[in-house]
């Protein structure tokens, strides 16, 4: 995991980076390409900041309860948390303008049935919704959450 491959519509521009000596995080163009936001035109320096991600990386960050759950399961898995490795786990689920590699791979959604979560309305059946969908949950916010893909909406009331 040493950097994560930022796209402009589909089209790699740069390279997002952490030095943890430093904690500094960086974002480097490896093209000349559009912005990545109006805050940070192209330009061939890199664009370093110290101790948090860069805002148009940032806003893609849990917070709250979901950074809880974030920061539990990756310190269980790899010993330590940052901000880099929280984005570089979500970024591959990121779709807008901005896209990113990692070496984390796409996390393809598990099924559970909407019966399950109707019949079963308790925080283990919450929990278990958060661990299928942790990796899509590039939503920020301070109540639990989490996504959901509906087959069926018009049966639900």
């Amino acid at each position: 995991m040493k950097d994560i491959k930022v796209f402009v519509n589909s089209q790699m521009c740069g390279e997002l980076f952490y030095n943890d000596a430093k904690r500094e995080y960086g974002f480097n163009y490896t093209k000349k390409s559009p912005a990545i936001s109006l805050t940070m035109p192209y330009r061939k320096n890199s664009y370093v900041w110290r101790y948090h991600l860069h805002p148009i990386f940032e806003m893609n960050l849990p917070e709250g309860y979901l950074f809880e759950v974030f920061k539990n399961y990756l310190s269980k898995e790899y010993g330590y948390i940052n901000d880099f490795l929280v984005f570089s786990y979500l970024s591959p689920n990121i779709e807008g303008r901005l896209t990113f590699k990692s070496s984390f791979e796409k996390k393809l959604f598990e099924g559970i049935e909407i019966e399950e979560i109707l019949n079963n309305d308790t925080e283990d059946t919450f929990l278990k919704l958060l661990k299928i969908y942790l990796g899509k949950n590039a939503i920020s916010g301070i109540q639990p959450k989490t996504l959901a893909l509906i087959k069926d909406k018009e049966s639900i009331s």
